[in-house]
């Protein structure tokens, strides 16, 4: 049986990530703030690396995403 580690280290960014937005509830964070939430448990974690797992949330209905025009992103867990 093998591990598959990038898959591992995808979800449990994004279980930490769903974590994060619902403690920071009603109003949401900034990805600069789930960006130190990220790399307080992978030290390498990546702006890009959050913004994938961000989409992928968004895509699945988990999370609201408002990508603002100064590059930041502001993100809501979903109902």
């Amino acid at each position: 049986m093998s591990v598959d580690v990038l898959k591992v280290r995808r979800e449990g960014m994004r279980w930490y990530l769903l974590l994060a937005l619902h403690n920071a509830r009603p109003l949401g964070a900034l990805d600069v703030l789930l960006l130190d939430v990220v790399r307080s448990i992978y030290a390498d974690g990546t702006s890009t690396e959050l913004h994938a797992q961000l989409d992928y949330l968004h895509s699945h209905h988990f999370v609201e995403l408002n990508k603002r025009p100064d590059g930041h992103w502001h993100a809501k867990i979903g109902r």
